[in-house]
C-alpha cells in the first residue's frame, strides 16, 4: 500500500508541475506519463486492458467501500453522497 501511495503522490506532483507550467496534457500523453513514471520508479508496466470486466470491477469496488464503511460507518465521501442522491432520483440536492 505504501508503494501505491508513493506512486500516486509522485505522479500527481508531476502532473501538478505540468499544470503550473501551463503544459497542456492530453489523456494519451497522461497515459504515457503514467507508464514513464512507473518505469522510472522500477515498477512493471502492465500490458493490455486487463482481464476484469466492468461488472467485476464495480462489484469489487462496492465490497471494498462496504468494508471501509464498516470501519467508519458515519463517514460518507462526496462521491457516496452523490451516488445516494442519484439512487433516490434527486440529483439537484
Amino acid at each position: 500500500m505504501n508503494r501505491l501511495n508513493r506512486l500516486s503522490s509522485g505522479f500527481l506532483d508531476a502532473i501538478e508541475s505540468r499544470i503550473e507550467n501551463r503544459q497542456l496534457t492530453t489523456m494519451a500523453e497522461c497515459i504515457e506519463l503514467v507508464n514513464q513514471y512507473i518505469h522510472f520508479t522500477g515498477g512493471p508496466i502492465l500490458q493490455g486492458k486487463g482481464s476484469r470486466t466492468r461488472k467485476q470491477a464495480d462489484t469489487k469496488a462496492k465490497k471494498e467501500l462496504q468494508r471501509f464503511n464498516e470501519i467508519d460507518p458515519g463517514q460518507l465521501s462526496d462521491f457516496e453522497r452523490q451516488v445516494k442522491r442519484i439512487e433516490r432520483g434527486n440529483q439537484n440536492e
